[in-house]
């Protein structure tokens, strides 16, 4: 009978080996748990390296949030590296750096838009926008007796401008620190527990150098609406973000059986507006809890399973009402809770896959189907949009191993369909630009789509047990309204 293990001595497998492992979808069928990086140690048994350079060509169409453009081209340099130093200790990390251009920003002037919103900085102009991302993250794992402790530190910096007017410069820092032990449970189980923070920075400044002057900059609030008080000519703002979380893991010792993992988060940030002294206008606090539960068993030559993957988001936003200022000092004299925005979403996956420890093919079939709710809301005027979606799919992979290469091809198709549609959007002027926008978020989120992906990747064999690779992967969706979406991935690299 197979068993999902982590083979001994496996330092002394051939790098061809160690990839099709650690490519396996079947190593990577269990994913939240390595999050802990006192359980990471248990990710396998061998040291593999790459690096890569990488360009991402993604043209959304209409398909897309205003606010995140509607093209985006990225080109970078990617390195990766999982290290056994000794039978004891484990050391992994990555870094990385992107130039990316992206195309037709409207209605938001900073970035990192799927963090800092609803509260952007924005205006009716927009532009393309072109952006600097550095990446470094590192982690160590080793045995103490009975206990495995470890400690990773994950690290973003970015900047973000555009060169003619409006001219934003968005500074971005976002550091994530994470500390876990685990230890052997049962003569079956390990049982890990990890402490994660986070802290998040991001400066923005516009500026104009036109001779007709600025135009009016908005403090968005969410559903259209915005801070009124403070448009026109507040163009600095900073965002100060800190997060905290929990999560428990319970993994089996030989990979066969059932595993669960539990991780809780909570994030918030302020927006302060830098021009009156730091003025904090508006407030987040957001709740996270996501679950996964999987169970895998080897039967004769293959292996099958099942995962549930559940995720619950809760968001809310609070608007600081300001009095007279003093100076250049505003006092804060009420605080309303006007936003929300909630999220649930679960998936249900299988897992059908041969033997990875076969010479020449390795193959694997993963079904899945899950169903996403999300509502967002305003208090006054009363506003929300909701909307439900149920997808189904199915995805595949296989490995040839030549004599002196490998071929790894990969086939994605699933169908997203939009269960429930609704909105209310009390005293939106449907004619403005800031209303048009809200319509159109609203359509193409609430759009059925279907989406199918193609990937490739070859290996050619080099001397000293390294490879030198080339993958592409193209991307297609074809929304029901909302047109087609492209996008196309390419690697160059060595893997050693």
């Amino acid at each position: 009978m197979v068993e999902i293990s982590v083979v001994q001595a496996a330092d002394t497998l051939t790098v061809e080996r160690k990839i099709i492992q650690a490519q396996s979808p079947v190593q990577k069928f269990r994913s939240q748990m390595w999050a802990n990086p006192a359980l990471k140690y248990y990710l396998q048994d061998f040291s593999l390296s790459s690096m890569a350079l990488n360009a991402t060509l993604d043209n959304r169409g209409k398909a897309t949030l205003a606010e995140e453009g509607d093209e985006k081209n990225v080109f970078g340099v990617q390195a990766e590296s999982f290290v056994r130093l000794s039978d004891h200790v484990r050391v992994f990390g990555a870094a990385g750096y992107n130039d990316e251009h992206i195309k037709n920003v409207l209605w938001n002037e900073t970035s990192d838009f799927n963090i800092i919103y609803p509260y952007v900085t924005a205006d009716s102009i927009g532009g393309d926008m072109d952006g600097e991302e550095y990446s470094f993250m590192g982690g160590y794992a080793r045995t103490l007796g009975k206990w495995i402790i470890g400690a990773s530190l994950d690290y973003r910096a970015a900047i973000y401008y555009r060169q003619k007017d409006p001219r934003p410069k968005n500074v971005i820092s976002d550091l994530h620190a994470t500390i876990g032990v685990s230890r052997a449970l049962t003569d079956a189980y390990y049982l890990g527990l990890a402490l994660h923070a986070r802290r998040y920075d991001q400066k923005s400044e516009i500026t104009y150098m036109s001779d007709l002057g600025s135009t009016s900059v908005y403090h968005m609030l969410g559903m259209a609406m915005n801070y009124a008080r403070f448009a026109g000519s507040q163009f600095s703002s900073n965002y100060k973000g800190k997060g905290v979380g929990l999560s428990i893991d319970l993994m089996p010792q030989r990979r066969n059986g059932v595993s669960a993992s539990v991780k809780a988060d909570h994030f918030e940030f302020i927006k302060q507006l830098i021009s009156i002294n730091y003025a904090p206008i508006a407030e987040v606090d957001e709740n996270s809890i996501a679950l996964e539960l999987a169970w895998l068993q080897p039967k004769k030559a293959f292996i099958y399973g099942v995962k549930l993957v559940a995720l619950g988001k809760f968001r809310t936003g609070t608007e600081n009402i300001f009095g007279d200022p003093t100076g250049n000092v505003y006092p804060i004299i009420s605080s309303l809770k006007q936003y929300s925005n909630n999220l649930l979403e679960a998936t249900l996956s299988g897992i059908l896959a041969d033997d990875a420890e076969k010479c020449k093919m390795t193959w694997s079939v993963l079904p899945f189907a899950g169903i996403r709710w999300e509502k967002t809301k305003y208090i006054n005027p009363q506003r929300y949009m909701e909307w439900a979606t149920l997808k189904a799919g199915v995805q595949s992979n296989t490995t040839f191993k030549m004599k002196h290469a490998l071929l790894t091809t990969g086939f994605t198709a699933d169908y997203h369909a939009n269960l429930k549609a609704e909105k209310l959007l009390t005293g939106l002027d449907i004619q403005s630009s800031v209303g048009k926008n809200l319509l159109n978020s609203y359509a193409y989120q609430s759009d059925s789509f279907a989406h199918v992906s193609l990937s490739c990747r070859y290996d050619y064999l080099l001397a000293g047990n390294k490879t030198a690779f080339a993958s592409i992967n193209w991307e297609h969706g074809v929304y029901k309204e909302y047109g087609a979406t492209n996008q196309w991935m390419a690697s160059v690299g060595i893997a050693f």
